[in-house]
């Protein structure tokens, strides 16, 4: 003879499993049962259940799919749409001094090397300079300028770029020691060019 169990067990809310089990029996001869055979089968009842968790694969690390944290995974296969590189444009420094007067002009950020020479000039004149001259350019890199400490006459500044602006300072101090005889030199100025994002 054979008997059929059937037993539902709920996996989680949304889903559920479906056990069916047949029992078959043969009693032997002395009345006990001679065999028993059983046959299991599991039925799941949620059509949705591997779209539902594997739709979500692209999971924090620890998080199992399915759960809110993740976020769905690609369908078909296709590549991931790749945010675009972003894109950096170098900007131009400057610095324009008129001797006579001792005007100096600085600019820095800018677009191009003839806007930043254009804006040293334009900052020295405007004030006092009257025969304002660059005297450095740079691109992508720092500028720094340093004088003697004691006032001192004739007075020799130095002007030094460098890829960072305390490696600017340290150059444009170490000149500035070595052109004036009276030793201490401070850096009295001191900016970098930074690179603007256009993209």
């Amino acid at each position: 003879m054979s008997a059929a169990l059937s037993i539902r067990t709920a996996l989680r809310p949304s889903c559920s499993v479906e056990i069916f089990m047949e029992l078959s029996v043969w009693p032997s001869f002395d009345g006990h049962i001679g065999r028993l055979n059983a046959m299991i089968v599991l039925l799941p009842l949620c059509g949705s259940l591997s779209a539902a968790t594997f739709a979500q694969t692209a999971c924090p690390q620890g998080v199992m799919p399915g759960s809110s944290q993740c976020l769905p995974s690609l369908q078909g296969g296709s590549p991931a749409a790749q945010e675009p590189a972003l894109r950096w444009k170098l900007t131009w420094g400057a610095i324009a001094l008129d001797d006579n007067t001792v005007s100096i002009g600085t600019a820095t950020g800018q677009a191009s090397r003839r806007a930043a020479l254009k804006e040293a000039t334009r900052k020295c004149e405007s004030i006092g300079g009257k025969e304002c001259r660059i005297i450095l350019y740079y691109e992508n890199q720092c500028a720094a300028i340093a004088e003697p400490v004691a006032d001192i006459t004739p007075m020799i500044a130095s002007y030094k770029v460098g890829l960072s602006s305390q490696e600017a300072v340290d150059k444009a101090i170490q000149e500035c020691e070595t052109k004036n005889s009276a030793g201490k030199c401070k850096a009295i100025y001191s900016n970098c060019t930074t690179p603007v994002r256009v993209g």
